[in-house]
């Protein structure tokens, strides 16, 4: 469930003596729930969490080169964020043997979620929605 994510995340940063100040969701986190009736902004919210759903990008491609963009500006750190830079190393297009070429579209893999969760990040950027000078280590969820 939710619930268990957000308190593993408020588990971490309390460890760590992080702060951390908001969630960004992707764009199905504005999607209702048909059982609940909820989207996941608003379950955040009643758990007194501020959460904000990024906008779905035009298209796969045009978000990985937002990526690709801030991705030389990031700062990672070794310890807490090893399985993201594993991902993001490894991350990659589907090769189609047949054409002897590389598809359009990223392959979905082990790499996938983690490589989601950075480019969720990014498209809060450049939507400025994070617009902060860095002046302490803040983790965006």
């Amino acid at each position: 469930s939710l619930e268990y994510y957000i308190k593993q995340a408020n588990y971490f940063v309390n460890k760590k003596q992080l702060h951390l100040k908001e969630w960004f969701l992707p764009h199905d986190g504005a999607r209702r729930d048909i059982c609940t009736a909820r989207t996941p902004v608003q379950y955040f919210s009643e758990l007194g969490e501020k959460a904000t759903s990024i906008q779905r990008p035009s298209n796969k491609i045009d978000a990985i080169r937002a990526m690709r963009k801030l991705l030389f500006k990031s700062k990672f750190n070794k310890e807490n964020t090893a399985r993201l830079i594993d991902c993001l190393s490894n991350y990659s297009k589907v090769f189609d043997e047949k054409n002897n070429i590389y598809k359009d579209h990223p392959l979905h893999d082990w790499t996938s979620h983690a490589v989601d969760a950075y480019q969720t990040m990014t498209l809060a950027i450049e939507n400025q929605l994070i617009n902060e000078q860095a002046s302490e280590i803040v983790y965006y969820i």
